[in-house]
């Protein structure tokens, strides 16, 4: 369903982070020589286009798959379950990062959030797209800048609006994960299982 939305969209926070990758590397990779800890925050907005996820809460009518035989697919042509939306718009991610004076503690937040529109590929109605993802990491180092502790939680929320009397969709997914010294896994809360797959609710 999301497929192309998501890529594209983790393609976008890289692209994101590589961007403020120099500042923070400046302040933060390196254990400070000063004995202070540190603390680094960014954020950056940037114009989008090509994103796209499929309302799965609409059923596109026989008039609209004889009009449109492909507007239930996304752009590589999978069967999305619902009408494709092309959107366009804005991302803003903010950055906050810390370390503490010995250089063995990392903590870095993230938090994204889009504000896009565009049309369905099938009825031609006007949605908004709202996301909010958020991530918060947490890393234990060693004084060779080895991970060796790890704690990890993403919180994906979409919302695709419909501009008319189509159905609304919003897909939630959250997931948070812990990696011990001895590089074992523990999934300590996913939403809604221990896969943090996605749960879609259609509402109007």
């Amino acid at each position: 369903m999301e497929r192309i939305h998501r890529l594209t969209l983790w393609l976008t926070v890289i692209a994101l982070g590589l961007a403020v990758a120099p500042a923070l590397l400046a302040q933060t990779v390196v254990a400070p020589t000063s004995n202070q800890s540190q603390n680094v925050n960014q954020s950056t907005t940037i114009s989008v286009q090509g994103q796209g996820i499929a309302n799965t809460c609409y059923v596109p009518t026989t008039a609209q798959m004889a009009a449109s035989p492909t507007c239930n697919q996304d752009p590589l042509g999978n069967p999305t379950g619902g009408e494709w939306v092309k959107l366009a718009g804005t991302i803003t991610t903010a950055y906050h990062f810390e370390m503490d004076a010995d250089g063995d503690h990392w903590h870095m937040r993230t938090t994204t959030h889009s504000e896009l529109t565009g049309n369905g590929a099938c009825s031609g109605a006007k949605y908004v797209e709202k996301e909010d993802f958020n991530s918060d990491y947490k890393l234990t180092v060693t004084d060779t800048q080895t991970f060796v502790k790890s704690d990890f939680q993403q919180d994906d929320k979409i919302k695709l609006v419909s501009q008319g009397p189509l159905p609304n969709m919003t897909a939630v997914t959250r997931t948070h994960v812990i990696v011990d010294e001895q590089g074992n896994v523990t999934v300590v809360k996913t939403f809604p299982n221990a896969q943090g797959q996605t749960v879609t609710k259609c509402s109007k």
